[in-house]
């Protein structure tokens, strides 16, 4: 049997003459390099100087090139991208056959992550100038990822509270049992000796408790003014003291921060790119817009968002910017409470012109009271309580749909905010304002697929929330920059040639 055996090993060959033969015309490093060439890194490089001993530094461009490739290419570290710079033609025809070592590759990443959200933005007006970018329709959506920190490294404020003085307790007993130890003869067996190194590991530990507790007090106090202690359920984390526990939608509780990104619907082209450590929605919706108007200059016509962005402020400031909002209230005509299916506060109706709400059976539901009602992210709003009467839920034929069984009354409650939330709800009900929500999915949650598996962009490189911010635009950038080499694909092999030319 004869199989095909190759070329031998020690058969000399030749590569292409040029090295700009080495890669087709349409290769994604070609416009890779046009997009990059095309910023302007200026300031940059006005901080380099050619004087002095020693070999010149490595263009900031050429850093960035190959940065942006690795991102695309699933090579996030340093190392490999290093590496792949004398093993993968690509890199090797962007470096120009330069073999940067990934110190200096990690470094200028490290050192330009504040920089790195305005080459984001440059990368969306050239997506403008390339008209990739409509402004009619925009879709936000947040996905939390893995922090550069595992959760079992966090603590909560309530353990270290806990913990600290039976660490200060087992210090006491160390610091004596050498002093036992040392007062006892040499061949005492009753005396147990202790590690030489025991006392300095639980100084560390307590030191670190110390200062991980004294962090989160000033950064608790810092974000609730109003109530500076920090609860006993608030955590820190010891490796990325700046990342939160949060629950993902498959990954379970993970250590991570919340990544919000704003997609224009014409081309699918990432226009905002940010990032908190809040473990919600909420409060995302605000910086993220802000985000968008400050990289193009304008702003969508109409704007969609999840349920997880629904609040009254949300809905307001999308009318501030001058944006047609649409988002989603979630479902509020049922809920299941223990296997129980009931009526949820959208079947009970609420009159305006007499203050009462109306449930399915008729009855009204008067104001009785008011206090105050959270509203995520540690505040509160004033609201309206309005209870049922004993007697008439007692007979109601509708009882067992309405109440649970340690339930007499319903208690209902309204905030001063409630009619703005109820036209929203009403508008994205409506099958004008249902049309155009559900062209959300469509938009937004491709390009967050396209980061996480086409591009596998699961886990940060760096560490904090200044440097995820940053790595997260380079991420953006790296995305919007496949969508133009992709559209210029579809006009083929030429248009990308000449892209790139």
């Amino acid at each position: 049997m004869k199989f095909r055996v190759g070329v031998p090993r020690n058969h000399p060959l030749a590569l292409p003459v040029l090295v700009d033969d080495w890669i087709p015309a349409d290769h994604l490093a070609r416009v890779v390099d046009r997009v990059v060439d095309a910023l302007d890194l200026s300031e940059v490089e006005a901080k380099f100087h050619d004087q002095g001993p020693g070999a010149p530094a490595y263009s900031p461009k050429l850093l960035l090139k190959l940065l942006a490739y690795g991102y695309l290419t699933h090579r996030f570290s340093s190392r490999r991208i290093s590496l792949a710079c004398r093993e993968d033609l690509g890199f090797l025809w962007l470096a120009r056959l330069e073999q940067p070592r990934h110190s200096v590759i990690s470094d200028f990443r490290q050192q330009h992550v504040d920089d790195l959200p305005e080459w984001l933005a440059q990368v969306v007006l050239l997506c403008i100038e390339e008209g990739m970018v409509g402004w009619k329709l925009g879709a936000l959506d947040g996905t939390k990822i893995h922090a550069d920190a595992s959760k079992h490294k966090a603590m909560s404020f309530g353990r270290m509270t806990a913990v600290i003085p039976q660490l200060e307790e087992e210090l006491k007993k160390i610091v004596a049992a050498h002093g036992a130890a040392d007062d006892a003869l040499p061949a005492d067996p009753t005396v147990a000796a202790v590690p030489a190194d025991h006392e300095d590991r639980v100084r560390e530990r307590l030191a670190a408790i110390r200062k991980a507790q004294a962090d989160l007090k000033a950064q608790w106090a810092k974000d609730h003014p109003a109530d500076p202690e920090p609860p006993d359920s608030a955590q820190i984390n010891f490796t990325d003291p700046e990342s939160h526990i949060m629950v993902t939608k498959n990954q379970g509780v993970q250590q991570a921060y919340n990544s919000q990104i704003v997609v224009d619907a014409q081309e699918g082209i990432i226009v905002a790119a940010v990032v908190s450590a809040h473990p919600n929605d909420m409060e995302e919706l605000a910086p993220a817009m802000e985000a968008v108007q400050a990289t193009g200059g304008q702003m969508f016509e109409q704007t969609v968002a999840d349920a997880g962005y629904f609040s009254a402020a949300n809905v307001q400031k999308l009318e501030a910017l001058g944006s047609e909002g649409y988002i989603a209230a979630g479902s509020d005509t049922w809920r299941t409470v223990n296997g129980q299916k009931l009526f949820g506060k959208g079947q009970f109706r609420y009159d305006p012109t007499t203050d009462v709400f109306r449930c399915p059976g008729d009855q009204k539901i008067e104001h009785t009271g008011d206090g105050q009602e959270s509203v995520g992210g540690g505040e509160t709003r004033a609201i309206a309580i309005y209870r049922s009467d004993r007697a008439t839920c007692g007979a109601c034929s509708l009882k067992a749909q309405c109440l649970t069984a340690k339930q007499s009354t319903k208690k209902l409650t309204r905030g001063a905010d409630d009619a703005i939330r109820d036209a929203m709800k009403a508008k994205v009900r409506s099958p004008e304002g249902d049309a155009i929500y559900r062209r959300r999915k469509a938009i937004v949650e491709p390009a967050i697929g396209i980061v996480k598996e086409t591009m596998g962009f699961r886990q940060w490189s760096l560490r904090g929330l200044r440097k995820v911010r940053g790595e997260f635009a380079l991420v953006a950038m790296a995305y919007d920059i496949r969508k133009i080499w992709r559209k210029m694909r579809t006009r083929g092999q030429k248009a990308v040639a000449a892209f790139s030319a």
